[in-house]
């Protein structure tokens, strides 16, 4: 039972990781407002957490309609 739970949290560590290198990447490569260069850096850090969380924290496929299930449920949940 730890196991998974140790994959899921060290994927949100990187996810985390990776949100904030490519907000930061973004906020000085195209120096648009500082809302949208969240917008793009959370939507990769939030396809990298569904692709690695599925594949290596579940072993469990991640198919387009799980993703875009992912993401309705994640802003209308």
């Amino acid at each position: 039972m730890w196991k998974p739970f140790e994959k899921y949290i060290s994927v949100s560590i990187v996810n985390t990781l990776f949100h904030w290198i490519s907000f930061s990447f973004f906020v000085y490569a195209l120096a648009c407002s500082q809302s949208f260069d969240n917008l793009l850096a959370f939507l990769i850090a939030v396809s990298f957490g569904f692709i690695a969380n599925a594949r290596w924290a579940f072993k469990n496929e991640a198919t387009k309609k799980r993703y875009f299930l992912f993401l309705w449920g994640y802003w209308h949940g």
